[in-house]
């Protein structure tokens, strides 16, 4: 028998005495209702709670076995609560998905609950020992509920999800409902989601870290990732990083060995607060091979502002973020001189150059904890080799602002942008691109930047960053020099 804790016990049991009308008082200390059937009205038995333990007074069913009032069900000749009810419309059984299908598009139903609330969980997992990674992978959504009529039962509340990715291979489709209160036996469904491999396809297997992955304390920093790609003519695979709530990063990792046996990393890669879905893809069009893992990183986690830098070459191109008042190079700039994996303070926030990716196409990432009022800058720097580059500008998960792709000759610097920060702007519109390549470093602080005269300091020249195609993985070229 289930036992629950005080609250549970003592919620539910009012809940009981709402429905079957025995006078029942909860107060303070109370932990049953009665002990002995002499305790209760005419023809009422005193019997335990299935699920708390605690014994009740329990009205008999009428001769048809009904007990006249919705949500309550006949059990051994006795009224009681029935349980969540959870009805699945769509799918109404195991899917079987067509090739190149990579999600469920919509699942639907109603719950039926006693109580305040409810939440259903609608997830797809799947075991790695069958698939390209190791632990469990798992992609859920949650639907939330409010019972309109508290102290009824809510019967037939509807729900919809739609768009749940699946990976090749065999997954779950789990569905769970818990209720508060009493919320202490869900109702669950569990169907088979059949996914197809890609044909004639690269296979790419991620091999560290297993998927589910949860990250501890503050850390937003997936660590050693590695991985093999096998038949493929190539020199690079995708990596592309989505948040629960939709915001993603995307760029290219660099493949290592001799085709057509290939490896990857190890290679640290930024998160988003909550769950994330790493996927890696390689090969070209019809025929990309890819494996997902997920993570989970804290979702309290202090994130403010967001510098990420992606390139399409090897070589190292540095991120710099200027606070307020500051200027490039000094302890009021966050680059690889003084913040690397370290948390600097300025002020009453920290700043830290969480990645710093110094052998070719990055990421690099920066990450602030908490504003100060002012204006910060953003430059990039290129400080060995040339290349094409992206700069994506986040506030908290929300990406505000994304310049480039652009070209960057070996030693200058560009002036990505600036955010203007005070108590009443915070939102996206509080950063505004530049996108200017910079003849020498500027010697002024980022409050300058826009202005319309000498905005980087006396000498310093500012030319509009060339546009440059984005960042891919090409095709390698025939014989004949033609991707």
């Amino acid at each position: 028998m289930l036992r629950a804790g005080g609250w549970q016990v003592v919620a539910r049991m009012a809940l009981v005495a709402g429905v079957f009308g025995s006078g029942l008082v909860v107060s303070k200390g109370c932990s049953g209702t009665c002990e002995l059937d002499l305790q209760c009205g005419l023809e009422q038995r005193c019997v335990p709670d299935p699920i708390t333990g605690a014994k009740s007074c329990r009205p008999p069913c009428t001769s048809d076995g009904d007990c006249g009032h919705a949500g309550v069900v006949c059990a051994d000749g006795l009224c009681d609560l029935a349980k969540p009810i959870l009805e699945v419309d769509t799918p109404s059984g195991d899917l079987q998905l067509g090739q190149g299908v990579d999600a469920v598009s919509l699942v639907s139903g109603r719950v039926s609950f006693w109580g305040k609330k409810a939440k259903l969980k609608v997830a797809v997992r799947q075991l790695g020992s069958a698939s390209c990674f190791d632990g469990v992978w798992e992609f859920s959504r949650t639907v939330e509920f409010e019972n309109p009529a508290e102290g009824e039962f809510a019967d037939g509340l509807p729900f919809q999800v739609e768009d749940l990715p699946v990976q090749a291979g065999v997954s779950a489709l789990v569905f769970e409902l818990n209720t508060v209160p009493p919320g202490l036996v869900p109702a669950k469904l569990e169907y088979s989601v059949t996914a197809p491999a890609c044909v004639d396809c690269p296979t790419v297997r991620i091999t560290r870290p297993a998927s589910n992955t949860l990250l501890d304390g503050d850390n937003l920093v997936a660590e050693e990732i590695t991985g093999t790609v096998s038949g493929l003519q190539a020199n690079c695979a995708t990596w592309r990083v989505v948040a629960e709530t939709g915001e993603s990063a995307d760029g290219v990792w660099p493949l290592d060995g001799t085709p057509p046996s290939l490896t990857f990393g190890p290679q640290r890669l930024p998160l988003f607060p909550g769950l994330n879905r790493l996927v890696v893809e390689a090969g070209f069009e019809p025929r990309v091979g890819s494996c997902e893992i997920t993570m989970r990183t804290p979702q309290e986690a202090a994130v403010a502002l967001r510098v990420m830098l992606t390139w399409d070459s090897q070589g190292d191109m540095d991120t710099h973020l200027i606070r307020p008042g500051g200027y490039y190079a000094s302890g009021d700039d966050c680059y690889y001189g003084n913040c690397q994996r370290t948390r600097m303070p300025w002020g009453n926030t920290r700043v830290t150059l969480d990645v710093d990716n110094t052998y070719g196409y990055g990421p690099e990432n920066i990450r602030l904890s908490a504003f100060e009022s002012g204006t910060y800058g953003v430059l990039i720097d290129a400080f060995s080799g040339q290349s094409t580059v992206t700069t994506r500008v986040y506030l908290g998960r929300t990406l505000v602002g994304t310049v480039g792709p652009c070209f960057i000759p070996a030693g200058q610097d560009l002036a990505v942008g600036v955010l203007n920060v005070s108590s009443a702007n915070v939102g996206g519109d509080a950063f505004t691109p530049i996108n200017q390549l910079l003849s020498s470093r500027p010697t002024t602080d980022p409050g300058h930047w826009l202005d319309p005269t000498e905005p980087y300091g006396p000498g310093v020249v500012a030319t509009a960053c060339p546009v440059a195609q984005p960042i891919t993985c090409a095709p390698p070229a025939t014989d004949g020099g033609t991707p």
